[in-house]
């Protein structure tokens, strides 16, 4: 996918507002989580939510990927068009 958005040439358009915020947690963390949780018995309940303490923006989220993977960029869009 790396190489076809590349191949692109140009930013890709994305639908979504630049304030949004993201939340991304490291899967190495989740299954370390789990693993506690497990071995407490899931003692607070059957549901729990792992959430990263850092909140990014899309917009700040799209310009590191950009950087990171050497990609042309991505335009965000708040309407269809």
């Amino acid at each position: 996918m790396r190489e076809a958005l590349r191949n692109v040439g140009r930013p890709v358009r994305i639908r979504g507002y630049p304030e949004m915020p993201l939340n991304f947690i490291p899967v190495d963390r989740v299954v370390k989580e789990i693993i506690e949780l497990e071995k407490e018995g899931f003692a607070n309940g059957p549901i729990f939510h792992l959430t990263s303490s850092i909140e990014l923006r899309l917009e700040r989220s799209l310009e590191v990927l950009t950087e990171l993977l050497k990609l042309p960029g991505f335009e965000l869009s708040e309407n269809e068009q």
